[in-house]
């Protein structure tokens, strides 16, 4: 280790070392050639005679330099001064080399800033890996579902995992935050939530049994951006009380800041859902979960659903309406996968688009270093001839390619940097996991490597051009020889930019055809308002219709406010559904065994006007039919061909639940 410091100081004493190098040589051929002269020689016999003895001195010099320094290094040193000397003779090459790489690796590091959270960064959990999403997946629902019932089968039964839990979907909830009402996400989870997910609380204390059982009193874990944003991050959070749904509740902890809902809603409220296995199965079987479990160690995703397909096929008999269950499958899957499941093609797709565009770069800074190395052949031939070796040569060469990858690499993670916060500012709201997108060092890491990688490339293609002595036949090249390997180069950049330009041809393509589709609706000039009731005032049926009633006069009565009308949801998606095969048509045979999911809303008579839904056939409704106890329906067109083909659906009766009420078509929507 000394040795090796020593020679890393010589480096910084190289003009002293020379100079005491010559001395020590000079005194060296001085002591011979005396020598020489007192055995009769005359003073140039003898100063001649000891160089020839003494050998090759420049040979010497160099022995000498090994031994002292550091060759690598100094030669590296040596390399890099001759590649900024040319360099700075050659600014435009140097310039074009830097942009064009700078551009792919720019593209590529915002990129996989956006793709790095979905494809390859563990999620915010202990062990991510054994983390797995279960459940009915079916037409009810896009996503696999559970319900209480057979919730509680599985856990008792299961084998699989190490421990299973649940947690309800997502819904508002209303808090006081002193006198003022605030709309805030609440989830219900089972008890073992946490534990099964390995997430130990910030601050307080996780759920215990007695809290988890059925009419407990109400606690309540808080996330940490609530905490900070309504708190202001007081410790003595713990033992308050907050006002939820107009029932108080006991905070008793605050979660992680890095905490996730594992299906990506936010969340500012966690209570216990306080399950009751004691209710009926018939109670149970209709109240939905959403389900994650934790592996054993050493059990796969294919052993696990192996073992829980015996439960789900129970299960399924004693909780799926028979006419579902054709259509009603088991799914296992990795946590991951449930979250990025829509997107993770897309990502993947748009990583190796960048890929290939930074390939392309390559391709092309490889060319350009191939015309750069045969206008500098007779130089590097020179070389050649006068002792230089091939590896040396391909160290000089690299060594410029790297210093370029270098700068192009630098300057693409500031264009990176600046592209990443356009595309955050451009893109729409909802994608997934945009806000975790980000240059840190994770990304910075990429971008060297990157960078590494494409000087290793485009500086290949001349160091395994090696230089010939019959160059120097000329001083004149005779021009560039179409190698094989510059044909091959040529092809791959004219490929790759046909695949980049007919994948960006396709893009635009579907993105002008989500621009021109028909959505069922005029959508200009249409504004819309949710409303959400506080449950402790608008808990009754007739308190609600009264509102909307008030309201929907006071509307009316607004000089120029034109058509008011009312849903409870807002287009293009339905709030409700029902299964296609539960449809019944008076006098007609069953429908189907099976064919996904019938979205509808209720709606008041103008509503189609306020949309500009045309009514192709029929009428649409009336305000006399609002009390009148009967359930007209509308049909949307497509519905209507798939129910009836060419027979017309006016006056049709149709029974959308199995509760005995029949329902009239009275007309049919474009």
């Amino acid at each position: 280790m000394k040795i090796l410091i020593a020679r890393f100081l010589s480096l910084f004493r190289k003009r002293r070392q020379e100079h005491e190098m010559e001395q020590e040589l000079r005194s060296h051929l001085e002591l011979l050639a005396e020598e020489n002269v007192r055995r009769g020689m005359s003073p140039s016999e003898a100063r001649y005679a000891a160089l020839r003895s003494f050998g090759n001195v420049e040979r010497t010099k160099q022995e000498y330099r090994d031994q002292r320094g550091l060759p690598s290094l100094e030669s590296f040193w040596q390399d890099l001064r001759y590649t900024v000397r040319g360099l700075h003779r050659n600014p435009g090459f140097a310039t074009v080399v830097i942009v064009t790489l700078a551009l792919g690796i720019a593209a590529s590091t915002a990129v996989f800033s956006v793709v790095d959270p979905l494809l390859f960064r563990s999620l915010p959990y202990p062990k991510d890996d054994q983390l797995v999403s279960l459940g009915y997946m079916g037409p009810v629902d896009n996503n696999e579902f559970n319900v209480v019932s057979s919730y509680f089968d599985w856990k008792q039964a299961q084998t699989p995992f190490q421990s299973i839990t649940a947690m309800r979907p997502g819904v508002g909830c209303d808090a006081m935050i002193g006198d003022v009402p605030r709309r805030i996400n609440c989830y219900a989870v089972d008890g073992n939530f946490l534990e099964t997910f390995g997430v130990v609380p910030f601050l307080g204390r996780d759920f215990d049994e007695e809290e988890n059982l059925p009419h407990a009193p109400g606690v309540a874990l808080l996330s940490y951006g609530f905490w900070q944003s309504v708190f202001g991050g007081d410790p003595s959070v713990l033992g308050k009380t907050l006002t939820l749904d107009g029932a108080p509740v006991r905070i008793i902890g605050v979660l992680p800041k890095n905490f996730e809902m594992p299906q990506l809603g936010e969340i500012d409220v966690m209570e216990p859902a306080h399950l009751d296995p004691s209710l009926p199965r018939s109670a149970n079987s209709g109240s939905f979960l959403r389900t994650f479990a934790r592996l054993r160690p050493g059990v796969s995703l294919e052993q696990a659903r192996e073992a829980m397909l015996p439960l789900f096929d129970d299960s399924k008999e004693k909780d799926v309406p028979p006419e579902l269950r054709s259509e009603v499958h088991l799914v296992v899957r990795s946590l991951r996968d449930r979250q990025i499941h829509d997107v993770k093609v897309s990502a993947w797709m748009l990583f190796g688009s960048v890929l290939a565009l930074l390939l392309a770069a390559c391709t092309n800074i490889a060319s350009l270093m191939l015309a750069r190395a045969a206008a500098r052949r007779q130089g590097l031939a020179m070389r050649a001839v006068l002792g230089a070796g091939r590896g040396r040569l391909v160290r000089q060469t690299l060594t410029e390619s790297l210093l370029l990858g270098l700068l192009g690499g630098i300057a693409g993670c500031c264009a990176a940097w600046a592209l990443l916060r356009i595309c955050v500012s451009l893109a729409p709201q909802g994608m997934l996991r945009l806000d975790h997108a980000r240059i840190d060092l994770r990304v910075l890491l990429f971008a060297l490597a990157g960078s590494l990688c494409a000087a290793l490339l485009f500086g290949m293609a001349p160091a395994l051009d090696p230089p010939r002595a019959e160059t120097l036949a000329s001083w004149r090249s005779a021009g560039l020889t179409r190698t094989l390997f510059r044909k091959v180069l040529v092809a791959a950049q004219v490929a790759l930019s046909l695949v980049l330009l007919a994948g960006a041809s396709l893009l635009l393509r579907s993105l002008w055809k989500i621009e021109v589709q028909p959505l069922g609706f005029d959508a200009e000039h249409v504004v819309t308002a949710s409303f959400v009731f506080l449950r402790h005032r608008y808990d009754a049926v007739p308190a609600q219709v009264n509102f909307f009633t008030e309201l929907e006069d006071r509307m009316r009565r607004i000089p120029g406010g034109g058509i008011t009308a009312f849903s409870d949801s807002i287009p293009p998606h339905g709030s409700k559904g029902r299964p296609y095969s539960n449809l019944r048509i008076a006098g007609h045979p069953p429908v189907a065994q099976n064919g996904g999911m019938v979205e509808f809303r209720w709606v008041s008579p103008d509503y189609f006007k306020a949309m500009g839904i045309r009514i192709i056939a029929g009428r649409a409704f009336e305000e006399s039919e609002r009390d009148s106890g009967e359930s007209p329906v509308i049909l949307g067109s497509s519905l209507a061909r798939r129910l009836f083909g060419h027979e017309s659906p006016l006056g049709q009766q149709i029974m959308l639940d199995a509760d005995g009420r029949w329902c009239p078509v009275v007309g049919v929507a474009a």
